[in-house]
């Protein structure tokens, strides 16, 4: 398929760029910017038509119209040899007239906020959320370790919750939504000063909030956690403002005739937005509550609407939304319903603010079971809008190792989360008294089990395209999937477990130690990562021997690929070759294994470098 441009529907977007540059601007209009690093994403170019709703004859026909005209506003790096006209080969290796206002450096401001974001929520589960809950979960069962006497332990649970939830959830959230919400909308995102303000404030009112609460029974530090509590207000406004500041510039930009972001999409980031704006006037309104009666804990019920603002207002909404838009496409799913999607955001909508309305109206405990009821039903209908549990095909898109097995136990661990809560709920309002360990349960297993558990899921997936890596250590994936789920069951079994059985209680803190491991170990992967990209410097130079890698020849080189082909390595036609069995294999060895004269390859692949 269109041979005069030499490009392919099996190519990476990674080799079209590096032997035909003038294609950026194409990439770019369609919200690549910058994803996958300097050299673009390691990914099939028919995926990431997919992923920014385009079909692949559409995407490879408008890289063709590019090519062959004179217009190219982004034309970044020199031309490659390859089978184009000599007008396009003229246009490619033209100077780029405009570097410094091209959407590559909106990509490169939106990248530097998605890794300092991440960075900083894991820094946050290690230093303050999981160290923390590990070590007062050890206080009740390891002789000799306690609490200081200035602590209690309701305040500390609350402390621990909040960095948990805003510190790395929420601070994890912000940075994948400030890099794929421009990608979505195919602009650059919009008052990128505000998603700075946004860092600053969401980091320090959460240390605020956190360190001073359980010491809040105190003047001076009740007035500490209540401007902590202030600026988070103060962050989900940035947030909000920069969320609506792109949007507006997705619908000014729209071409005639071509339509924007579906409706149900933009909804689910918008309604998760102003979710996360009420989730902080609820904290804010609990941190008043305790300077005015000098206490350090916020009530229990106003605790309980933070959480359900949070994981399933913000968080919730952000992954349904973002979830409906990616997963068919990362697990190869091709039967879905938008309109059970839809029915999702209304039922959840309605959830959240029957939970908003209990602040207010008497008959709390009917509307918290309407709530639970509604919140139940959507992430039910959620799961019948993107059919996650069903038999999955047995070709789908490369992904990292037990991806799709990741996905599938979070949501059953939010679906069990849900209906737990639904059940507790619907107690309350019969006149029951749920023990307080069901509903720790219950809030684990949205915590740990869904949230943290999609949080590290995806983040395999969607991280090493960002940033345009590899993951280094695949092997580990599994070992930390086994190790969380472990974590989760324990937590949960255990809690429920203790109504029969008191002892087993103080044993939960076995699950704080094995989360905090699994999180050391994600980190360490998400760490190299996120780190800056390579210098040129860094890439494979000088002239190709019989020890020189195969995948690595053609990650710097993709132009040799023809070369590999001609030579009988017709595996290396398939992307997902290159990406893998390509990295494990010397020239020398791939030739003798084909009966390949080593030497003449050898020299034909340093030939075809020379200028």
């Amino acid at each position: 398929m269109y041979r005069k441009t030499g490009i392919t529907s099996d190519m990476t977007v990674r080799e079209i760029l590096k032997m035909f540059p003038a294609s950026r601007a194409v990439f770019d209009k369609y919200g690549m910017m910058g994803c996958g690093g300097a050299e673009g994403p390691a990914e099939p170019v028919s995926f990431f038509a997919e992923m920014h709703g385009l079909t692949t004859a559409e995407l490879l026909s408008e890289l063709r119209s590019a090519l062959q005209s004179n217009g190219d506003p982004c034309r970044c790096g020199p031309a490659a040899a390859g089978d184009i006209s000599p007008r396009a080969a003229g246009l490619l290796s033209a100077p780029d007239p405009n570097p410094e206002g091209s959407k590559c450096t909106h990509g490169d401001q939106s990248k530097r906020l998605a890794r300092t974001f991440i960075r900083t929520a894991l820094v946050v589960f290690l230093a303050y959320g999981g160290a923390v809950g590990a070590w007062a979960f050890l206080s009740l069962v390891t002789p000799g370790v306690s609490l200081p006497s200035v602590l209690t332990w309701p305040a500390l649970v609350q402390s621990h919750a909040h960095a948990q939830i805003v510190g790395f959830a929420a601070m994890f959230i912000f940075g994948i939504s400030y890099h794929v919400m421009p990608r979505f909308m195919g602009v650059p995102l919009q008052n990128v000063a505000a998603a700075w303000v946004s860092f600053g404030l969401l980091l320090g009112g959460m240390i605020l909030r956190c360190l001073y609460q359980p010491f809040a029974h105190h003047t001076a530090a009740g007035v500490t956690a209540l401007l902590g509590s202030a600026m988070e207000v103060g962050a989900a406004v940035a947030y909000l403002t920069v969320v609506r500041a792109t949007l507006r510039e997705h619908k000014r930009t729209l071409a005639p005739g071509r339509a924007g972001q579906p409706f149900v999409h933009v909804a689910y980031l918008i309604i998760g937005s102003l979710a996360l704006l009420a989730s902080t006037l609820v904290v804010l309104a609990g941190s008043v509550f305790m300077l005015v009666r000098q206490v350090n804990l916020q009530p229990p019920h106003l605790n309980m609407v933070w959480i359900h603002l949070s994981v399933v207002g913000f968080a919730g909404m952000f992954i349904f939304g973002v979830g409906q838009r990616t997963m068919p496409h990362f697990l190869g799913l091709e039967h879905t319903r938008p309109a059970a999607g839809k029915a999702a955001l209304v039922l959840l909508t309605i959830g959240l603010l029957l939970q908003i309305a209990t602040l207010a109206i008497p008959a709390q405990k009917i509307l918290s079971a309407g709530s639970a009821l509604f919140e139940l039903a959507g992430f039910i209908f959620v799961l019948l809008a993107v059919p996650l549990f069903g038999r999955l095909p047995v070709h789908r898109p490369a992904a990292p190792p037990l991806f799709a097995l990741f996905v599938r136990t979070a949501f059953a661990w939010g679906l069990a989360g849900s209906a737990g809560f639904a059940a507790v709920a619907i107690a309350e309002a019969a006149g029951a008294v749920p023990s307080r360990v069901i509903v720790d349960a219950c809030r684990h297993a949205w915590t740990l089990g869904f949230m943290t558990t999609l949080i590290v899921g995806v983040a395999y997936r969607l991280v090493p395209i960002f940033f345009g890596r590899e993951i280094h250590r695949p092997g580990w994936i599994p070992v930390i999937y086994a190790v969380l789920t472990a974590a989760v069951a324990i937590r949960v079994g255990a809690d429920i477990a203790s109504l029969w059985a008191p002892a087993v209680y103080p044993w939960t803190a076995v699950s704080g130690l094995l989360v905090l491991s699994a999180v050391l170990h994600f980190t360490i992967e998400i760490w190299r990562l996120t780190a800056r990209d390579r210098a040129a410097a860094d890439l494979p130079r000088g002239e190709i021997s019989d020890a020189s890698n195969v995948g690595a020849v053609l990650e710097a080189h993709p132009e040799l690929l023809p070369v590999f082909l001609r030579h009988g390595f017709g595996a290396l036609q398939n992307p997902v070759a290159r990406k893998t069995v390509a990295r494990f294999v010397t020239i020398g060895q791939a030739a003798r294994k084909h009966g390949v004269d080593t030497a003449h390859l050898i020299h034909e692949l340093n030939s075809a470098l020379q200028p």
